[in-house]
Formats: C-alpha cells, structure tokens, sequence
C-alpha cells in the first residue's frame, strides 16, 4: 500500500504537522525528543528501514538519511551507513501512527482488538486520529486472548497453528464463527475437539435459517446479526454432513460410496442441488484431515468394499447375530457397548475375543476406537449387515 501510494496523502499529513505528532506521542513512549521524526524510510541501498533521518523537504516529497543502527527489543539491527533520500512511498510511518492511518484509508468504522492493545495501543491510536489526523477514530471493541488447546499461543515454544492448517481441517466460514462467538470471554480453539466447534457452526446456521428454535433468545440475534458475515453466500439449500459422520466417510476412499452412504442416512436431501452435494462432501477430506491429525478413532480404514475373510467358531457366530438385532433397534453407543459385554457373557465369550471379532469384521484387525460409541456413528444398515457377515 506504501509503494503504491495509498499512504502517501495521510504520510505528508503527518509530516506536516510533526511538532503535534511529537507532542501527542510523548505522552506514551518515551523515545521522542525535537529530532524524532514520524516516518522510517527504507535504505536503497541494503532494504532495512532506518530511523537515521537528518533531513524532511516536503516541497519535493523526499525524506534525507542515514542508514544507522536500529534497536529493536534486545536486539540491534545494523545499518549499512549509506546516505540517501526517500519519497514517501519507500518507507512507512511509526506503527503508533501507522493504525490510525490505516482507519482513514480503509475506511475503518469498527475496531476489535485484543486487551492487551487496550490500556497502550489504542489510547495513543485514538489520541493520533483525533489530534494529528482530525478523524474520528472507529468504535472499538476489546476481546479477550485466545489459547490452543487449553494453551497459551506461542511461537517460541511451538504451540501455534496457522490459517493454513486450520483450513485443512475445517470450512473458511467455521473458523469465522469461532471469532464471532462471545469476543468478551476467553475462547480456547481445540485442534482434538474441532467436531464440537463445527457442531457448533451448524446449529448456528440453522438457528439463522429458523429450522430450530435456539437455546436462548440472543443465539437468534447472533445469528441475525453475524450469519451474513460469516458465510460469503447465504443459502437455505446449503447440506452440511454432520462432522463425525463426515470423518465416518473419510474412513473409505470411494467418492460415490460416500455420497451413496450419505444419501442413504438422509444427510443429502433427495432434491439437493448440485453445487450443495459438492459442497456437502467437501467436508469428508477435511474431516479426515481431523482424524489423521488427531490419530482418533476415525483414523482407520474401515472395510466397506468387501468383507474382510474371518472365521469365527458358532459361539462367536450366535453372539454377533445377536449384536446385530440390537443394534437394528437403534440403540446408542453407550448402550451398544454395554450390550457387548452382556452379549459375550451370554455366549461364555472373552470379552477381549469378541470385541477382536468386531474390529475384525470392520477393520480386519484385533484392536481399534470403542467400539460401541464407534458403532453407533456409522450408518446402521452397513453395521447391521457386516454382524450378520453378509456384506
């Protein structure tokens, strides 16, 4: 935006009236004195930006200086000594100096910002665009910190995650939702629990589209009020596939077999437009993503194409059959993990030998997620079948 000019107008201003500008900092950094200048020029002959300036000729926009040392924390940034001028396109203005400028270029009405900005930074912004720059500072709003994982960010210590990462494991519109829920109260965004957050998002949206009744009544004004700025395009036919359900999904490769599991448990409406379907199994990679990334009970492959070979003796057979008419009914996980402990019981099973014979049926493997909470997230038809050993 410096380079092409955008800043230039509001940099002369500045410049013009440096004595207020000097006056108006003093009062919150201490570094200010009758040669500071409110303006860093960039050095054209090493690139580092210098606050050597010895000289100010707005008459042809130029500013003269020296590239001299510049200490930044604890560090110091060498400078290479070359003397120079620079427009006021090769260089920037002061970050105290630089927000407020920022308000009138883009035309800012509305500011949130972090609490730690709240007793330095925005007093000294607001202070700058009211009495250097003659604007009228934007509304601002303070919101608390954010953690990850229960955790302070921190680069230094490796507890970060970026936009990029975030966006492999979830929609752009889901992540805004997580900025607009309670911005006063502190928000933890939890990698590991990512599916309560989308679950979250979810009920939101359809609070918006009044397919629900919310919990309380300013979750319907949230909605009113921030929906159309989360999602870019508003639609009612929109499908979002419930997360968990999308991860169930990501546990096979096959596209068509997902959207026909899909569509069997009534995830993907029958009139779905085209563009909704496509959007709707979009989620399946980002859950799966999720899964792998969190090593949890998704993250396996689950034997939908064939039935893997196993033989069971008839006590096993029985058993299985069993399970399979209570799952039938629709019971939920925890009852369906019970119900495999009484199951095996009734058969004089070991316990660990029958849980082995599901995870066989459905990962041909001995060991896997708990298996009745797990099976209940999985389309009933395809569990049912796969007991009983006939697909």
């Amino acid at each position: 935006m410096y380079a092409d000019g955008e800043f230039e107008a509001v940099t002369r201003r500045v410049l013009e009236r440096a004595d207020r500008a000097r006056d108006v900092l003093a009062d919150y950094q201490n570094k200010v004195d009758e040669e500071y200048v409110p303006f860093v020029p960039q050095c054209e002959a090493c690139g580092k930006l210098t606050e050597g300036v010895t000289d100010v000729d707005l008459e042809v926009g130029e500013v003269h200086y020296v590239c001299t040392d510049v200490e930044a924390g604890d560090q110091t940034i060498e400078g290479c000594g070359h003397e120079g001028a620079a427009s006021l396109r090769d260089g920037k203005l002061p970050w105290r100096f630089e927000w407020p400028a920022q308000w009138e270029i883009l035309g800012v009405d509305f500011e949130p910002f972090g609490k730690d900005h709240a007793e330095g930074s925005w007093p000294s912004g607001e202070d700058i665009a009211e009495n250097v720059l003659d604007i009228q500072p934007p509304v601002p709003m303070v919101y608390e910190w954010f953690t990850l994982d229960g955790e302070p960010l921190s680069s230094s210590s490796g507890n970060v995650v970026t936009v990029d990462e975030v966006l492999d494991l979830l929609e752009p519109e889901v992540f805004k939702y997580f900025f607009v829920k309670t911005p006063r109260k502190q928000r933890d965004f939890s990698v590991e629990h990512v599916d309560q957050l989308v679950d979250e998002f979810d009920a939101f949206e359809r609070v918006y589209f009044g397919e629900v009744d919310p919990h309380e009544d300013d979750e319907r004004e949230l909605a009113e009020r921030a929906y159309p700025m989360v999602v870019d395009d508003p639609r009612e036919e929109r499908v979002r596939i419930p997360y968990t359900f999308a991860a169930v999904l990501g546990m096979t490769d096959d596209p068509d077999m997902r959207e026909d599991i899909a569509r069997k448990e009534g995830h993907i409406p029958d009139d779905a437009p085209e563009w909704a379907v496509e959007g709707a199994l979009a989620r399946v990679e980002r859950a799966r993503n999720w899964a792998r990334r969190t090593g949890n009970e998704f993250d396996y492959e689950l034997k939908r194409t064939a039935m893997p070979d196993a033989d069971f003796d008839a006590a096993t057979e029985a058993a299985l059959d069993e399970l399979a008419d209570f799952v039938a009914e629709g019971h939920d996980g925890e009852e369906i993990q019970g119900e495999i402990y009484e199951t095996a019981k009734r058969h004089d099973i070991d316990i660990g030998e029958f849980f082995a014979a599901g995870y066989r049926l459905l990962f041909d493997d001995t060991q896997g997620p708990q298996l009745g909470p797990f099976i209940a997230k999985l389309d009933r038809e395809f569990v049912v079948a796969r007991l009983r050993r006939e697909a």
